[in-house]
């Protein structure tokens, strides 16, 4: 049976400066170029932002994100076309109220 390991948040970072190739130095300075806020949602970065990267072949890190901004990106496939059409979406004038069910049968 194993044991299981308590939760180290330095070892955690380490591992993840470790898998984007970013020394210490190189995330301190990416918190200072984003004045401690998340790139997506301008926020106060939480004490354990995320490194947002790209999950194509470059493996870019583009920035530090919060968790919620993280998730978005990650659950919109990372594609900048998913958020162009949601803010189409959102932008939209259309309301579902005025809709007549014979127009769609």
């Amino acid at each position: 049976m194993r044991t299981r390991r308590a939760y180290d948040p330095a070892a955690r970072r380490r591992r993840t400066l470790a898998a984007h190739k970013l020394s210490e130095a190189q995330y301190q300075a990416l918190v200072r170029r984003q004045k401690g806020l998340c790139d997506v949602c301008a926020k106060p970065l939480p004490a354990h932002p995320h490194v947002d990267h790209d999950h194509g072949p470059s493996g870019r890190v583009r920035g530090v994100l919060c968790w919620w901004c993280n998730r978005l990106i990650g659950n919109n496939r990372n594609t900048a076309l998913m958020f162009r059409r949601a803010a189409e979406y959102l932008e939209s004038r259309f309301d579902g109220r005025a809709i007549r069910p014979e127009d769609w049968s």
